[in-house]
């Protein structure tokens, strides 16, 4: 299986919690305690190309919205997110992505100009884990390779009992040029393409061999939160990712305190 490893080095890691750890920002059990009414579902909105099928359906959902790298996309569909979450150390201020009714959960180990041109938004500092070979000291509430992992963890943490994941495709559509709802809509060509077809349906999806780790990853947490924390999910779309559920979900099984990242969920 591929082996997932973070998009900087360590020293880089360690460069910029030690700038952001100095910061006076709110702790994330404030936001958990806060009086906002939460649903009992919660959309997490990842960029895959499949979520453009289900905008009527998520302007018309009265849950609350979780984005993984959406905000802009739905803020322009007229839809406040939530809740946002960055761990992304390359992810500069100038790429923020800006509403005033979204709460900011950054990691501390984000480049130090997001937290600068978040300044004037609910913003919320966490301890996450994104490399195997380094993290924080302090407890890390979320781990995993990409946002959207992340936005599981802590859905589960801030109380929500059913997830709805809409985006979140670990794929490219079949439609030429059609990569994701954000950023530049170009392929990311930094790993290597690849064709799959699912044993079930024998439809191919087109994807890369990062996000065939990112959905073994996946498969590992949503697993594991359903059996010991009965967490509901439900995948919207057509997707690889929902293909290769469909082919390994509950194969083998997985504790708590066993494969990278899962050993951290119980801080979830």
């Amino acid at each position: 299986m591929v082996q997932l490893t973070s998009s900087v080095s360590d020293d880089i890691l360690k460069a910029n919690y030690n700038i952001n750890k100095i910061r006076n920002l709110p702790t994330l059990s404030k936001l958990k305690n806060s009086p906002h009414k939460r649903s009992e579902e919660i959309n997490i909105c990842a960029a895959g190309p499949s979520i453009r099928q289900f905008e009527d359906k998520l302007k018309l959902s009265k849950n609350d919205v979780f984005a993984s790298k959406t905000v802009n996309y739905l803020t322009s569909l007229g839809i406040n997110p939530r809740y946002s979450v960055s761990i992304d150390p390359r992810e500069t201020g100038y790429k923020a992505q800006l509403n005033k009714k979204t709460n900011y959960i950054i990691s501390s180990q984000c480049h130090p100009s997001l937290f600068d041109a978040l300044e004037k938004h609910k913003t919320y500092m966490i301890d996450s884990i994104v490399s195997k070979s380094w993290h924080p000291e302090n407890t890390c509430v979320s781990a995993g390779s990409n946002s959207t992992l992340h936005a599981i963890l802590l859905s589960v943490w801030l109380g929500y009992k059913k997830i709805n994941l809409y985006g979140f495709d670990c794929g490219y559509s079949n439609v030429k040029e059609d990569y994701r709802v954000n950023r530049e809509n170009v392929p990311d060509t930094s790993h290597k393409d690849m064709l799959v077809s699912c044993p079930i349906t024998n439809k191919v999806y087109k994807t890369t061999t990062e996000y065939v780790g990112m959905a073994d990853e996946a498969m590992k947490i949503i697993q594991i939160l359903a059996s010991t924390k009965k967490i509901r999910f439900e995948l919207h779309g057509d997707t690889f990712l929902k293909c290769f559920l469909r082919n390994n979900l509950n194969k083998y099984s997985y504790s708590i305190s066993g494969d990278f990242p899962v050993k951290w969920l119980q801080a979830a």
